[in-house]
């Protein structure tokens, strides 16, 4: 509800304020009412002084006047108008009550902002919604210059301030439990969040969140840590409600009250932590917080010095830890030390008696170990000897001074030990590169000497000699000796020999392969092989049935369809030899494939035409033909054909006739789809043709003769042929295969570019034949009928073979 003032009013209320006015705080209040938002009007303001506060005992709108000369509070009730009056329960909101200033109008209204938060920062207005006043807490209203106030964020919940107060001991003993509060307000569903308490026994980390708001408390202690008392701690809590951040906290002198009792802590170390199967480590502990006892366990036992102390594990044979436990009233503690045994390494002992002997005597090597699993000697060449952990063996005769080295290995790891037996004297040696050759063939001598100032050969060579070298035999006919003598330091020499034997001459031989084998040879049907042989001590060699010459060669067989054997014979001055290899040819995959046309293809209607049906492929034997004059379906059996296509219109079955042809007619003008199926042997293959069948012209006054269009009788239909060469691509020399099929021909004749003789002249009207081209050949069938020719031809690539090796 909204009062309203006329001016008149107005006027009157000031004028009678202004000759009321008896003191200094009426004047006051008359030049700068506050203006609330029910506008009171100071005549009828309850004014309570300092003086005399009672006054506004009871009102439920006390407002300060802003120069602090005192309160006042709402307004009594002006006659016939509702006002605010400032009588009622309650110190917060307003009371709008009514009257006509005759105890009329309506009952008074509930305290329209008794539901809003905001404590003393409400306000009313007159038509009784709730807005903040606004203090350094709230941003929800300004205050004006004249001291009134305007509302900023429209009606609702006044956003304070959030408020947080921490609380503690100025002090407490170490070791002493005390409290510390806090009370958070105005959360408004924000969060808390604990601060400072660094190094705290019991206070939370910084930054442990909590979430409810109100008043709580923590109790603890601390103890002597990091140092002993006096220190000081700071416990904190920051509070946010997404309006503002504040935070408190509370510092506490932790006094001095005696040390905090702990369980006790033991450290216990080992020295050392590894050692060799046998040996022994010292065990050195030290405890801390006074234990009154101590207990050992694991490898050793017993109570010890709980002042600390140490201890030989004594030997150890594997590795062993050790436990020690130490206890007080508080509690107890432990720590533990692991001595890791290793097992010891082997030792090497190896040496040569006499250690030193002249050219062609012996020595003994010995040797032995500890801790080793297993040995072995190996010669100065790195070729093992003798093996076992310990052993004694002869060198036998020694012509040069040689190095033995001992190895062995055991759990503790390896070991190596070395001796050379040394040799006085000269050595020499001698070999020959071959030992063994042909007449009129030489080897190779090579000689080297160790302690030799000179050399003299003697045998089947003779002469001075330098102490290292080669030198060729020449040519031999006969098996030679050959000697070196040297002279060493003193009186010494030493001497060795090397045999050339001269074999007697090699009779011939012949090698025949097929593909890098001596064979037999698979290969499949109609492809070729290569065939490659070699030779020695002959003359000349043949190859049949080939013809191919010479010592070594390399050629490919061609194309074959059936086994072939390849002999080589070969002869020269010292006799014949001959080698032969042979090459199976598998069985053919056969395969079939079908051919339709028509001739014509296209006509008035009534159309006759001519179907042809051609078999191709390598199957064999009678041929069965099914036709249907108009089945556009793709089915390869003729029973499944039939359930779609209805009845055929011609069937020819078991007959030889490659290509067969049939004669159909088309009635009705249309667009037919002709189909074969062609069986023969196990296979079934369809084809199928388009036939286009036009309406007749109108003859008019023509009359209907045979005319023009297809369907007469006059003259043959030219033939068609079709041939076919498998393979295509041979080696020169290889074998191809024509087949060659016909319709309507009465004769045929076959001719070849370059020529063959193996097709030239008159040929059936169908048939296969085999040729075997000199290079790459155009193979090309003519026919004829009454009613023309035609042609057809094929060609077989056949490179040579010095077309296809690379060049040696």
């Amino acid at each position: 509800m909204t009062h309203s003032f006329s001016k008149n009013y107005l006027i009157g209320v000031l004028l009678i304020a202004l000759s009321l006015a008896a003191s200094y705080f009426i004047f006051q209040l008359l030049l700068a009412p506050p203006t609330e938002a029910h506008d009171v009007d100071p005549q009828y303001s309850c004014d309570c002084y300092p003086s005399n506060p009672d006054k506004c005992t009871g009102a439920q709108d006390i407002h300060s006047h802003t120069d602090g000369s005192g309160y006042w509070c709402g307004t009594t009730a002006k006659p016939g108008i509702p006002a605010w009056q400032c009588t009622g329960g309650g110190n917060l909101g307003c009371t709008l009550v009514g009257g006509d200033g005759n105890g009329g109008g309506p009952p008074p209204p509930s305290d329209p902002c008794a539901s809003y938060p905001g404590g003393v920062n409400q306000a009313c207005n007159p038509n009784a919604s709730c807005w903040c006043k606004g203090t350094e807490d709230t941003t929800c209203a300004v205050k004006n210059a004249d001291d009134t106030w305007s509302q900023t964020s429209g009606a609702g919940t006044c956003k304070q301030n959030v408020i947080v107060d921490v609380s503690g001991p100025n002090s407490s003993p170490a070791c002493k439990d005390f409290t510390i509060s806090w009370d958070n307000q105005y959360l408004f569903g924000g969060s808390c969040t604990f601060q400072n308490g660094a190094n705290s026994d019991w206070w939370p980390s910084p930054g442990t969140h909590v979430n409810i708001p109100g008043s709580y408390s923590r109790t603890g202690q601390e103890d002597n840590n990091p140092n002993p008392p006096p220190f000081t701690r700071t416990y904190g809590m920051q509070c946010t409600n997404g309006f503002s951040t504040r935070s408190d906290s509370v510092s506490v002198n932790i006094t001095a009250g005696g040390l905090c009792p702990k369980s006790p802590t033991v450290n216990l170390t080992a020295s050392p932590t590894s050692v060799v199967s046998g040996n022994s480590s010292t065990l050195t502990w030290a405890t801390t917080n006074s234990p009154t006892s101590c207990t050992a366990s694991g490898g050793w036992s017993g109570s010890k010095s709980v002042s600390g102390g140490s201890q030989s594990t004594g030997t150890l044979a594997t590795t062993t830890t050790y436990t020690l436990t130490c206890s007080n009233a508080v509690g107890s503690g432990s720590d533990s030390e692991t001595v890791t045994v290793t097992s010891p390494l082997p030792t090497c002992s190896i040496n040569c008696n006499p250690s030193s002997v002249t050219t062609g005597n012996s020595a003994a090597v010995s040797w032995s170990s500890t801790n080793a699993a297993s040995c072995s000697v190996t010669n100065s060449a790195n070729s093992t000897v003798w093996s076992g952990t310990s052993g004694s063996q002869n060198t036998g005769a020694l012509t040069s001074s040689r190095s033995y080295t001992q190895s062995c290995s055991g759990a503790g790891g390896t070991c190596s030990a070395s001796t050379t037996c040394n040799v006085t004297g000269c050595t020499v040696d001698i070999n020959a590169n071959p030992t063994s050759v042909t007449s009129g063939g030489s080897s190779t001598l090579s000689w080297s000497s160790a302690g030799a100032t000179s050399c003299t050969a003697s045998g089947s060579w003779s002469g001075s000699k330098a102490t290292s070298g080669s030198q060729s035999t020449g040519a031999l006919t006969q098996s030679q000796g050959y000697t070196l003598t040297c002279s060493g330091a003193g009186s010494s020499s030493c001497t060795d020999s090397v045999n050339v034997n001269v074999n007697a001459p090699i009779t011939p031989s012949a090698d025949i392969k097929a593909n890098g084998s001596d064979g037999p040879v698979i290969i499949p049907y109609n492809t070729s092989a290569m065939i490659s042989w070699s030779s020695s001590n002959v003359s000349s060699c043949t190859v049949s049935p080939t013809g191919w010459t010479g010592t070594s060669g390399n050629y490919s067989s061609g194309n074959l369809t059936a086994d072939q054997t390849y002999t080589l014979n070969c002869t020269g001055a010292n006799g014949a030899a001959s080698d032969s290899v042979t090459v199976s040819v598998q069985q053919q995959q056969h395969h079939l494939t079908a051919n339709l046309g028509a001739n014509p293809t296209s006509g008035d209607a009534p159309l006759s035409t001519t179907l042809r049906a051609k078999a191709g492929g390598t199957a064999t034997g009678t041929i069965n033909y099914t036709f249907w004059k108009d089945c556009d379906n793709p089915k390869v059996a003729v029973s499944e054909a039939a359930q779609v296509c209805g009845a055929w219109d011609a069937k020819y079955d078991g007959v030889n006739s490659n290509p067969k042809s049939t004669g159909v007619t088309y009635s009705s003008a249309g667009t037919y789809t002709a189909k074969v199926i062609i069986e023969r042997e196990n296979f079934s293959e369809e084809a199928r043709v388009t036939i286009n069948v036009s309406e007749p012209e109108d003859s008019g006054d023509d009359g209907g003769g045979g005319g023009d269009g297809g369907g007469g009788g006059g003259g043959d239909v030219p033939p068609t042929v079709d041939i076919d060469a498998y393979p295509t691509v041979i080696y020169q020399g290889g074998v191809a295969t024509l087949t060659w099929s016909t319709s309507n021909a009465d004769s045929c004749s076959a001719s070849a570019s370059p020529s063959d003789s193996d097709w030239n002249g008159s040929k059936p009207t169908s048939g296969q034949q085999v040729v075997t081209p000199g290079g790459t050949t155009l193979y090309t069938l003519t026919c004829q009928n009454d009613g023309g020719q035609a042609s057809d031809s094929v060609t077989v690539v056949a490179p040579s073979i010095r077309e296809i090796l690379p060049r040696q």
